[in-house]
């Protein structure tokens, strides 16, 4: 583990999409359970790494920055090739939700606009098989 980065996440609903009338014959029952509140966790290991608790609202996009900055690499790298922001290392406080849904605060409509908007530009990208083709 000296030189390893393990990370753990959840997916968008989870047992709340497949199983969602089992979710009252489970004891003992949490409320967010019923709710869902569309968290998902995201736990990192990396030996030099602080435990801490991180309360900023991300979602999977997320993930590259936040790792390549655990990682030591230089943002310079994938800033341009990689959506979403570093979630160890912001203050923005928000995550758009897989039916896009905009959760959180943001900094003026414009922001707010243009991250729902990065969630259209993913999708188009994952459903023409854009990588795919050569």
């Amino acid at each position: 583990l000296d030189n390893t980065v393990v990370v753990i996440y959840g997916d968008h609903n989870g047992v709340h999409k497949f199983y969602s009338e089992e979710i009252p014959n489970i004891k003992p029952a949490d409320d967010w359970w019923y709710s869902n509140n569309h968290r998902v966790p995201f736990l990192i290991y990396q030996k030099n790494l602080a435990g801490e608790e991180v309360w900023t609202r991300g979602g999977h996009v997320d993930i590259l920055p936040t790792i390549a900055y655990i990682m030591g690499i230089d943002e310079a790298e994938y800033a341009r090739t990689a959506m979403g922001r570093n979630l160890l290392n912001t203050n923005r406080d928000f995550a758009v939700l897989v039916d896009g849904q905009f959760v959180g605060d943001a900094d003026s409509p414009a922001e707010k606009d243009h991250a729902v908007r990065g969630l259209e530009v993913a999708d188009k990208i994952i459903r023409s098989s854009y990588f795919g083709k050569r």
